[in-house]
């Protein structure tokens, strides 16, 4: 699933740069880290990016080589989960940067926490591709 955020709602959370090095840190110490592959924490490292976090309890990491900005990761620890840190991060990070997306692969069941931050679902395209490695037939 992908989701941006097309308009940046005023928000009251103070967002503070930080290393994005400590926010992989952070998650890779976590006891409960089953995130999918291809949102694995140890990606974000190849990708030029700015770390973010909310006082010491939500962290989150947008990648800035894209034409628009990129959420790359979005972290909260476990002591600290469902108090509404990550909601806030995703309202200011939309605050912030105009146009701010997902990649694809953003579990379907974190759809609501972004819905509820003001973000939306949009629909993606996959193309594929077929080759026969058959010999055609004269």
């Amino acid at each position: 699933m992908r989701l941006c955020c097309t308009t940046g709602e005023n928000s009251t959370v103070a967002l503070t740069r930080c290393d994005p090095v400590t926010v992989i840190g952070s998650m890779i110490a976590a006891p409960d880290n089953a995130l999918p592959w291809m949102i694995d924490p140890l990606g974000t490292v190849a990708l030029p990016a700015q770390g973010y976090r909310w006082g010491n309890d939500a962290y989150a990491i947008v990648a800035t080589a894209f034409t628009k900005p990129q959420l790359r990761a979005l972290y909260v620890m476990p002591t600290a989960r469902r108090q509404g840190h990550a909601r806030r991060v995703l309202q200011a990070l939309a605050a912030q940067f105009e146009g701010i997306s997902t990649p694809v692969a953003v579990p379907q069941a974190l759809t609501p926490l972004f819905l509820q931050a003001g973000w939306e679902q949009h629909p993606i395209t996959q193309f594929s591709l077929c080759h026969s490695l058959s010999e055609p037939e004269s």
